[in-house]
């Protein structure tokens, strides 16, 4: 729930499409150098984001699956969400797609 939220309201304050920054995210992911500390960057804030879950959830079985499965599928959320709000026409809420990617994860499976 309070991932959800601080999504969300990360939208909120993204707002309308940028258009400098999406050239920019654009740039990154045609230059393989970029894209790869991209990569690592997101290791980075999917370790933190683990051990912020991990202090706020009982351990299940004493292992830290949870917290990082939890941090993962979360942070892809949102990176697909980001993804296809690049791609989408004008006008398209970045906080529509976050709600719907965040929204799978909460699906099972099977």
């Amino acid at each position: 729930q309070a991932l959800r939220v601080s999504a969300c309201e990360l939208c909120r304050r993204v707002g309308e499409q940028d258009v400098p920054w999406m050239a920019e995210a654009r740039l990154i992911r045609e230059h393989p150098v970029l894209r790869s500390q991209q990569v690592s960057t997101y290791g980075a804030w999917e370790r933190a984001l683990a051990a912020e879950v991990a202090a706020r959830t009982p351990a299940a079985g004493g292992t830290a699956v949870r917290p990082r499965v939890i941090a993962a599928a979360f942070l892809a959320a949102l990176r697909i969400a980001v993804e296809l709000w690049f791609e989408a026409p004008s006008g398209t809420a970045l906080e529509d797609l976050v709600r719907e990617a965040l929204a799978e994860t909460r699906r099972q499976f099977d």
